[in-house]
């Protein structure tokens, strides 16, 4: 006596897209399942109720075949040319979007970096032929619409008894679900001091940005600040290092160098664009 599980392997053979072949199978048991139950409901024994039922459900070999036109073969190539393409478009993504984007960025929440921007590396070694005076405290952030700036540290020295020089790290965070680094602001950030100074924001290469209020006057006392990388020295390789992206899940890092002639006790740093009216007071304090 033929089952419906006999049955259903003959249909099966008939449809040439596999994938499909379990949601077929399980579709047709259902349907025998229930014309038993009706069967049953009615009076029929369960064994003659099956019988019906499996009778009923026709020629398995011309149920097959018009199960295989229902699903044509060149629509399940396509679905799983679709399926391949997106498996190939997401591992791309991650090779090379996801390796600075995605990835780094979750490796960095769960894994932070040990120096950042090689702050260590640079105040311990770069600057150690200097005096070192003492180190910048914030008690307060600054906000920047839905951007908070936060210092992290800072140190001062005083350079070949001309100038005074810090050194800054900054935490920057975005009030969203996803942090972007604003990089516009890094042209046109403003620093003033208690002696009425002005600073200039200014490029690594030493030109000045073509900033909105720059005066002539200005380049006598300058600042950097950019985004800060996870710099890695490479091994074998002296004075190489390699940068990698020092953001992570919930913000980022910025750098920070100031120069200037005359030692201030406090330095404002703002953002007066956009509506923005936020301060950040940074206290230049003398080491003990």
């Amino acid at each position: 006596m033929q089952t419906i599980s006999d049955w259903c392997a003959v249909v099966i053979q008939q449809v040439r897209f596999w994938p499909d072949h379990k949601s077929i199978e399980l579709e047709l048991r259902n349907h025998y399942i229930d014309h038993v139950r009706d069967l049953e409901r009615i009076g029929f024994e369960s064994r003659l109720a099956e019988e019906r039922a499996l009778l009923a459900m026709g020629d398995p070999i011309e149920v097959g075949k018009a199960m295989d036109k229902a699903h044509k073969p060149w629509l399940g190539r396509i679905w799983i040319a679709s399926i391949v393409f997106l498996l190939f478009a997401f591992v791309w993504f991650a090779v090379d979007l996801g390796d600075s984007q995605v990835f780094a960025r979750a490796r960095n929440s769960f894994f932070p970096v040990e120096d950042i921007g090689m702050y260590e590396t640079f105040t311990n070694g770069y600057y150690e032929i200097y005096d070192h005076m003492g180190v910048l405290t914030a008690d307060d952030v600054l906000q920047l619409g839905d951007y908070t700036v936060s210092l992290v540290k800072g140190d001062w020295w005083y350079c070949n008894d001309k100038y005074y020089t810090a050194y800054c790290l900054f935490r920057i965070e975005e009030d969203g679900l996803w942090f972007d680094m604003p990089t516009e602001l890094m042209d046109d950030f403003r620093m003033f001091t208690d002696t009425g100074q002005e600073f200039t924001n200014t490029k690594e290469a030493g030109n000045s940005y073509e900033r909105k209020d720059f005066t002539e006057e200005m380049e006598k006392h300058w600042f950097i600040i950019n985004q800060a990388s996870n710099d890695k020295l490479v091994p074998d390789k002296p004075n190489t290092v390699r940068s990698e992206s020092a953001d992570d899940l919930r913000g980022g890092y910025l750098i920070m160098m100031i120069s200037t002639w005359e030692r201030p006790k406090w330095t404002e740093l703002s953002y007066p664009f956009g509506g923005n009216d936020d301060v950040l007071w940074i206290c230049w304090e003398v080491a003990p």
